[in-house]
C-alpha cells in the first residue's frame, strides 16, 4: 500500500540488547496522510528466509495509536522483553495495518536479522549507526557516523578522534583487520549530551563494493594500541537521489531545501566544514557562503511592498583585507520572478580574521543559523547568528555575530518592524564569487560539506516549491559543483562539494 513508508529498519541487521527496538514509520503521498490512530504493528518471524509471504509467525504485537513528534513523520518505540529469545538464524519483518481496515490496507518492512547489541566494543564507544546490515550512502557521496559514549558522566575525550572505514572483502570477519580505504581524523562535534556525531564526507568516485563488508573502527589518537572499537560488519548501497536542478548542481545552482508541505522552516541552519583547503584563484579579491532564502508567499497578510520576499544572508571572506565579514540583504518581490528593490540591509559586520590571503584553512566550519521569536505561530526571521570556528585548533574557537533585524533601518528610513519581516518556506545556499564578477574561474582547489537542518522536517527539491514568494537565483557565479542529495524528509542533510 502507499500509506506507508519504513525508513527504519531498512533491511539486514538490527542489533538490540533483547530490551528494546524502535520502528520508525514516515507517511507518505502528501498532506492528506492517513491518521495515526488505531495502528496495528506486528513482528514476524519469517524463519531461515527471507520470503514474506507466507505470512509468518507473529511473535510480538502493538496496537494503538502512533505519535506524531514532527511534521508528518509517526514513530512508535517497541518494546521487546528482555526474556524474549530472538533466532538468530531467522529473518524477521515488521507488519503494519490500520486497525479496523481492509485486508488489504497493510504493508511490511524489507527483511532483517535480530542480535544481541554488540558487546566486545570497550567501554568508551557504543555505535548508533551503523549497527549492521545495510547502509544507504546517498550517490556514493556522503556517509554519517553517529557515535555515543557510555559510562555516564565521566565520558572520554571527544577531541582526536580516529575513524576508519575499513573493507572486509566478501567476508564478515573483522579480524585479520582487513583494507582501510577512508579515513578522517578530528574532533567530533558534541550536539547533545553524551552523543558525539562526525559526519564522513566520501568523495563521489570512491567506489564501494556493494558485494563487500565493511566496518567502521574508532580510537582515540593518541591512545593505547587497546582502546579501540569497531562496528558491526555492513553493506553499502547507491540510495535514490533528487534529480539535479535544470542547470545543474554548481555554481549560483543548488538544491532548494525546504519543508515537504510548504509550511514555515523552523529555525533553519547551514553549516559549511571545510575538509580540505580552500585556495582562491588570483586575482580574486573574495567569496561569499550565500544563503538564498524564500520568503512564504503572503506572508503575514501584510501587503508584499511591505516585507522581504528575498533574504540574502551572507558570510563572505574577504582576501584583500584578510578578514571575513558577514551581514543581510533583503529585497522586495518583482512579480514574476523578484527580487525587486531593497528594502533593507545591515552593511558589512565584522565576523573574524583570516589568517591567509588565498586559503581558507581545512577545519574551519562556518555557521548560518536563522531564528524566529519564541512562540511565534509564523516563524517570522528576526536574527540571523553568523558564526566561525575551528574545533581543532588549539585552543578551539568560536566567534559569532548577530545580525538583529529589528534593529535595522529601513532604506527609505524609519526602522524595520514586524511588519517587514517573513518567515521564509525554502532556502537555497551557493558557493559563489564576487559581486559583479563574470568568471567562474573563483577557485584553485578545495571541498567540504554543507549540513542543512531545521526544527522540522527538511526535504530537497529541484526548483523553488510554490509557497515562495520568488524564485529567482543569485546573480553571483563560481567553479565549485554540488552533491546530489537523497529524497525524502530528513531531520539532518549533508552535501559535499568541491572546487
Amino acid at each position: 500500500m502507499t500509506n506507508f513508508a519504513f525508513s527504519n529498519p531498512s533491511g539486514g541487521e538490527v542489533y538490540v540488547d533483547k530490551s528494546n527496538l524502535t520502528i520508525d514509520i514516515r507517511w507518505t503521498g502528501g498532506p492528506p496522510k492517513p491518521s495515526a490512530q488505531n495502528v496495528s504493528l506486528s513482528l514476524v518471524d519469517l524463519g531461515p528466509t527471507k520470503n514474506p509471504n507466507p505470512y509468518g509467525q507473529v511473535v510480538l504485537a502493538i496496537t494503538g495509536n502512533i505519535t506524531e513528534p514532527s511534521a508528518g513523520v509517526g514513530q512508535c518505540a517497541w518494546v521487546v522483553p528482555s526474556t524474549f529469545a530472538f533466532n538468530q538464524n531467522h529473518y524477521y519483518v515488521v507488519y503494519i495495518q490500520n486497525a479496523p481496515a481492509p485486508a488489504t490496507n497493510w504493508a511490511y518492512s524489507q527483511p532483517f536479522n535480530i542480535f544481541p547489541g554488540p558487546n566486545a566494543a570497550p567501554a568508551n564507544f557504543a555505535f548508533l549507526n551503523p549497527f549492521g546490515g545495510e547502509v544507504f550512502v546517498i550517490n556514493k557521496s556522503n556517509s554519517t557516523i553517529d557515535i555515543q559514549w557510555t559510562g555516564g558522566p565521566a565520558k572520554p575525550s571527544a577531541q582526536n578522534v580516529s575513524l576508519s572505514l575499513v573493507d572486509l572483502g566478501p567476508t564478515k570477519n573483522p579480524n585479520p583487520y582487513g583494507q582501510v580505504v577512508l579515513a578522517i581524523t578530528g574532533n567530533i562535534t558534541e550536539p547533545s549530551a553524551g552523543v558525539g556525531q562526525c559526519v564522513w564526507v566520501v568523495p563521489s568516485t570512491f567506489a564501494f563494493n556493494q558485494s563487500h563488508y565493511y566496518v567502521v573502527y574508532i580510537q582515540n589518537a593518541p591512545a593505547p594500541a587497546t582502546n579501540w572499537a569497531y562496528s558491526q560488519p555492513f553493506n553499502i548501497f547507491a540510495g535514490a537521489t533528487v534529480a539535479p536542478p535544470s542547470s545543474g548542481l554548481a555554481s549560483s545552482s543548488n538544491y532548494i531545501i525546504g519543508s515537504a508541505d510548504g509550511a514555515a522552516l523552523q529555525n533553519p541552519s547551514v553549516t559549511i566544514t571545510i575538509m580540505e583547503d580552500l585556495v582562491i584563484a588570483p586575482g580574486v579579491a573574495n567569496f561569499g557562503f550565500q544563503m538564498n532564502s524564500y520568503s512564504t508567499k503572503n506572508a503575514n497578510n501584510v501587503p508584499s511592498n511591505e516585507y522581504v520576499a528575498w533574504q540574502q544572508y551572507l558570510i563572505v571572506p574577504q582576501f584583500n583585507t584578510q578578514s571575513v565579514t558577514c551581514g543581510y540583504q533583503g529585497y522586495l518581490a518583482a512579480p514574476p520572478q523578484g527580487p525587486g528593490g531593497q528594502l533593507f540591509n545591515s552593511g558589512p559586520l565584522s565576523l573574524v580574521p583570516l589568517t591567509s590571503a588565498t586559503t581558507i584553512p581545512k577545519n574551519w566550519t562556518f555557521t548560518l543559523a536563522l531564528k524566529s521569536a519564541p512562540n511565534d505561530p509564523n516563524w517570522n526571521i528576526i536574527e540571523a547568528d553568523l558564526t566561525a570556528a575551528d574545533s581543532t585548533a588549539t585552543p578551539p574557537w568560536s566567534i559569532t555575530t548577530k545580525c538583529k533585524l529589528l534593529n535595522l533601518t529601513l532604506n527609505a528610513g524609519g526602522p524595520v518592524t514586524s511588519a517587514n519581516v517573513a518567515p521564509i518556506c525554502a532556502f537555497q545556499l551557493n558557493i559563489v564569487g564576487p559581486s559583479g564578477g563574470t568568471s567562474t574561474a573563483v577557485f584553485k582547489s578545495g571541498g567540504g560539506n554543507i549540513t542543512y537542518t531545521a526544527q522540522n522536517q527538511i526535504t530537497a527539491f529541484s526548483s523553488v516549491p510554490p509557497c515562495a514568494e520568488v524564485n529567482n537565483p543569485t546573480a553571483e557565479i563560481s567553479n565549485v559543483s554540488y552533491s546530489q542529495l537523497p529524497t525524502g524528509t530528513h531531520g539532518t542533510l549533508v552535501q559535499s562539494f568541491s572546487a
